[in-house]
């Protein structure tokens, strides 16, 4: 029983210290106590191991549909289909800024898939942490390719691929690692759509008025 105390959280310093104390020298022949703990072992945690295999395999093969998938949106604009949709969510030149729209669609289509097979209930965490690892790519596309050609003092085709690979695989780690804890705030639905719409937002109106910055010249 003291395993099931310390597990949620209760322990003999937390907010339910009298209940652990209560429950310090419960007995495990208890009907009730070995019922539970029969749950707990051989349902509860097995259940629990299976979705965390679930979303594991989910995430990595996440890794290979948005590296594949931001490949072709590399092409989609400049070489399948010029229209005013396909410039606002695939890159219309090769500046930093629209090679960081690679993985938009891509990722936004793996997370409804990803919601719907692993019956995901919490649908606020999941659009929260799902639109947070958007951000986090964004963020390392930009940081890896300024700290590599810091280095080089010039960009190389296959630095720039691998530039998108690793950004990817650190938003999936990140996002297993979020999604595992399972834990639901206030608000995060309502944080994850307005960062969302933000999102949205940047990648019209930069499509269509660049400033003059490095970020957004064609390297």
């Amino acid at each position: 029983m003291i395993e099931w105390l310390w597990l949620h959280k209760l322990g003999p310093n937390g907010p339910s210290k009298n209940l652990f104390l209560l429950f310090r020298d419960y007995q495990n022949d208890n009907p009730a106590f070995i019922l539970y703990k029969i749950w707990y072992n051989k349902i509860y945690i097995k259940f629990y191991t299976m979705n965390q295999k679930k979303l594991l395999i989910w995430e990595i093969f996440g890794i290979v549909f948005l590296i594949l998938s931001g490949s072709f949106m590399h092409f989609l604009y400049s070489d399948i289909w010029q229209s005013v949709f396909a410039s606002i969510i695939a890159p219309i030149n090769e500046s930093v800024w629209e090679h960081m729209k690679l993985a938009y669609i891509p990722l936004l289509l793996w997370s409804i898939l990803e919601f719907n097979f692993l019956k995901i209930k919490s649908i606020g965490h999941f659009i929260y942490i799902k639109v947070l690892e958007m951000y986090l790519i964004i963020f390392s596309i930009i940081s890896l390719f300024y700290l590599y050609t810091w280095i080089l003092k010039r960009n190389l085709f296959i630095l720039d691929i691998l530039t998108y690979v690793f950004a990817v695989i650190i938003g999936q780690v990140f996002s297993y690692i979020q999604l595992s804890k399972k834990q639901y705030q206030k608000y995060q639905l309502m944080i994850g759509l307005l960062l969302a719409f933000l999102l949205i937002f940047a990648f019209s109106l930069f499509t269509f008025w660049q400033p003059n910055l490095g970020l957004f010249k064609v390297e």
